[in-house]
């Protein structure tokens, strides 16, 4: 009943499992371990010599015993991981193990020396008994050591020789091929249950897998069908803008006010047409189809280019953007970076709530932050993990879009080796953050 280190090359989830599932064997083992010892001192107690040796040995016995005992029980009621196994439950075994083995080896010197050779006899005959139990009890990924084994026949062959019992010599090959029969036993035994769970745990791995796989998926279905509902809501509402100022276009004798309507259509044509393009652009990225040409980048005319497009929509909701000059150049494609900008200005003009925007660039972390950030509504807490996932939309955000403009930027920026993130620090309103490489990178950006 010795247990010492993993074996070599054992994977501690195999260790971990096998020890979980041997465990009741092991109170087995030990009430079996109990009863033999106290059977064997209450047999040769009154023969023994000195008699307290024989006193203390049961007692230590004991001692060993119960404390095992409870640490198994302790051990089945926590289920502990894999990693609490190998690390906090391993070293009570590593000492209260050994110092069992110990009392085995000294047994037959404590308890026999002055019984009569029939009893001795008996007792030796007892020793391959307590290996096989030891073998069968404790586990097989963390078996008894052969050494362990080895000193518990070793000293009962000692004995046999030393005691003078008939046939002495005998008894000590027998107790010498016992063990080596027991040694191969535990062999063959740590092999097969190493197999059988090494098997079952990449089962279980695989099972666990697939139901993470088909949970994606089911949520990946969800949100498309979000996707989808909400993209024939929001593309009938201006194509039907457009239907309606197009009829009254044509209704209107030629005048200002025909102009009015078909300036009207054309704008409702444009959103739609802009939204469809928001799709495309996302599928593309969402089926990895775009390329990233990376190169050195000067942030502040894309800030600027961002802001003057923009203009006359916020113009129109009463936000103010502010573009803060920059001379920085970050590693990335020109045209990816504008497209994920633009999805940031457009965001807060359509879902903000503000009356603020500020575009701005700095260093940090190694490379280059470029914030977007505004006074409105922000972001509320629970919707901030999620915010750039597909097909999310915030609490806060008002209708219109699909969700797909921050999935979006977060896609782009991984293209260009770059992070989309939100800063949860803010307070008034929302701070994005775009994080890209430095434009000395470019080269090594390339290269990956």
């Amino acid at each position: 009943m010795a247990l010492l280190l993993p074996a070599e090359g054992t994977n501690q989830a195999v260790v971990a499992s096998e020890m979980r599932a041997q465990a009741p064997l092991g109170l087995i083992g030990l009430l079996i371990w109990t009863v033999t010892a106290t059977g064997l001192w209450l047999s040769f107690r009154a023969t023994a010599s000195p008699r307290w040796l024989a006193d203390v040995w049961l007692a230590a016995v004991l001692i060993q015993n119960a404390t095992l005992l409870v640490l198994i029980r302790i051990f089945l009621r926590e289920r502990p991981s894999d990693t609490e196994v190998n690390s906090k439950w391993l070293l009570p075994m590593l000492i209260l193990y050994p110092m069992m083995t110990l009392m085995l080896v000294l047994g037959p010197w404590v308890l026999m020396r002055g019984a009569p050779p029939a009893a001795q006899m008996l007792g030796i005959a007892l020793i391959p008994w307590s290996l096989a139990v030891s073998v069968l009890t404790t586990s097989a990924a963390q078996p008894v050591p052969a050494i362990g084994l080895a000193s518990v026949a070793l000293s009962g062959a000692a004995f046999a020789l030393y005691s003078g019992m008939p046939h002495g010599l005998l008894w000590a090959l027998f107790l010498l091929v016992a063990c080596a029969s027991m040694v191969a036993l535990r062999s063959e035994a740590r092999r097969n249950v190493i197999d059988a769970v090494t098997r079952q745990l990449a089962v279980e791995a695989a099972a666990a897998d697939v139901r993470q796989a088909l949970a994606v998926a089911a949520a990946e279905r969800q949100a498309k069908a979000r996707f989808i509902a909400s993209a024939s809501h929001d593309l009938k509402q201006p194509l039907a803008a457009a239907r309606l100022w197009s009829r009254i276009s044509q209704d209107t004798p030629p005048g200002p006010a025909q102009l009015q309507a078909t300036a009207k259509a054309d704008q409702a044509f444009s959103a739609a047409i802009g939204l469809v393009d928001s799709m495309i652009d996302h599928m593309r990225l969402e089926a990895g189809a775009e390329v990233a040409r990376i190169g050195g980048v000067p942030v502040g005319p894309i800030l600027l280019a961002a802001a003057e497009t923009s203009a006359p929509a916020a113009a129109e909701i009463g936000l103010a953007i502010r573009v803060v000059p920059s001379r920085l150049v970050a590693a990335a494609d020109p045209a990816l970076l504008r497209r994920a900008i633009d999805n940031l200005v457009a965001n807060a003009i359509r879902h903000s709530g503000g009356k603020r925007l500020l575009l701005g660039a700095r260093r940090a972390a190694g490379g280059i932050a470029i914030w977007a950030i505004d006074d409105g509504c922000g972001v509320a807490p629970a919707d901030q993990d999620e915010i750039f996932e597909d097909y999310a939309q915030g609490s806060n955000a008002g209708r219109g879009g699909f969700g797909i403009g921050l999935a979006s930027v977060r896609r782009l920026l991984a293209l260009m080796h770059g992070k989309a993130s939100l800063d949860p620090r803010w307070q008034k309103g929302a701070a994005f953050r775009l994080w890209l490489p430095p434009a000395d990178t470019a080269v090594q950006a390339v290269a990956a």
